[in-house]
């Protein structure tokens, strides 16, 4: 919906909470906040550049609608930008619904807003700078616009209270999901295209591809099961989940990279429910310098070198592509060498049947 609002007061000279001069100002009715604005005559739009505290006896905490137009001496400017630390250090602020023509961000906008929870975008995509929501550690809620087709969370990666986003139907690509360390579930709209949640994690839309696992995973026992079904395990996936003490892999499951479970500081279980082990790397022969016998290869943190790893197959069949702790010469399916310096692999020592 149109958000209008009649400018009634008219201010040209600056106030104490403002560096600088205004054109106007409008006060919002349900904080009490004075939001000052400029003209840009270039286009006729209004610059929202502080939201000034005249009397902080009189503010009240609340959420800040940021109207869409205002009308200023009988002419309406379109609200387009909010200038760099427009909110900034404001300790009243509880939520900001930004307008439908907002077109630009600076920067520091809601800088060390501690109190600030929800954040919603009514408008088409904009770019959020880095540092726009910098020391907002409260923000729990935050809604993209309808017609968005990229949900960016690398600018809330500040805050320590989001444990659920929901992605829009519309949305194509999810961009610094795994910086949300506080993330527990993920929620996608059943008509979205791409993507969708099966275990409240995100995947490719045919619950094939796991994507991302929330950096909170794991529950009070910290034990992670991957959905049945799925079949690739896109690195990166694992990014940042560093409270899982087991995780558990379905039959399903035929792509795994190397280099996934090396953020998982605290693993010490593995269960892997497949037969057939996972071919992704294999031995390079420097003298015919071409790739050997295939291998299953996972690098882990060294604290974890006494994982227990348990699989449906035989220890032999494991034990025809599971590598020493201590072997050399391996390269990644692309040919690429795997420097194993300092890094501990699962191997045969520790390799255990199916409890």
């Amino acid at each position: 919906m149109h958000r209008f609002k009649n400018i009634l007061s008219v201010a040209l000279v600056g106030i104490a909470a403002v560096a600088q001069a205004y054109d106007f100002s409008y006060t919002d009715p349900q904080t009490g906040l004075k939001l000052c604005f400029d003209i840009d005559r270039s286009d006729d739009s209004a610059n929202l550049t502080a939201a000034a505290i005249d009397s902080p006896s009189g503010i009240k905490p609340g959420t800040v609608e940021i109207p869409d137009a205002v009308n200023h001496n009988g002419k309406i400017y379109d609200v387009t930008a909010i200038g760099n630390r427009a909110f900034a250090n404001n300790d009243k602020l509880t939520g900001v619904i930004l307008p439908d023509n907002l077109a630009e961000l600076g920067d520091g906008v809601f800088e060390n807003c501690n109190n600030l929870e929800r954040v919603e975008f009514t408008g088409p995509q904009i770019a959020i700078p880095q540092l726009t929501f910098y020391n907002c550690g409260n923000i729990s809620d935050v809604k993209f616009g309808g017609d968005w087709n990229t949900a960016d969370y690398s600018p809330f990666k500040y805050s320590h209270n989001i444990e659920e986003v929901k992605i829009p139907v519309n949305i194509q690509f999810v961009k610094g999901i795994e910086l949300l360390e506080s993330l527990e579930r993920i929620e996608v709209d059943s008509n979205n295209m791409f993507f969708s949640s099966p275990n409240a994690c995100l995947y490719s839309k045919n619950g094939k591809t796991l994507k991302n696992v929330p950096a909170a995973v794991g529950g009070d026992d910290n034990i992670f099961k991957i959905s049945e079904g799925t079949e690739i395990i896109e690195p990166g996936a694992f990014k940042n989940c560093f409270n899982i003490t087991r995780l558990e892999i379905p039959e399903s499951v035929m792509q795994i990279n190397i280099n996934e479970l090396i953020n998982l500081e605290k693993l010490n279980q593995v269960l892997f429910y497949s037969k057939k082990p996972i071919i992704n790397a294999f031995l390079y022969d420097p003298d015919k310098k071409k790739k050997g016998e295939g291998v299953m290869l996972l690098i882990i943190q060294p604290q974890c070198e006494n994982l227990e790893f348990y699989t449906s197959g035989s220890d032999d069949a494991y034990k025809k592509v599971l590598p020493a702790a201590d072997a050399k010469g391996f390269c990644d399916g692309a040919g690429k060498p795997i420097n194993t310096s300092n890094k501990i692999f699962i191997s045969k020592d520790n390799l255990g049947k199916k409890k």
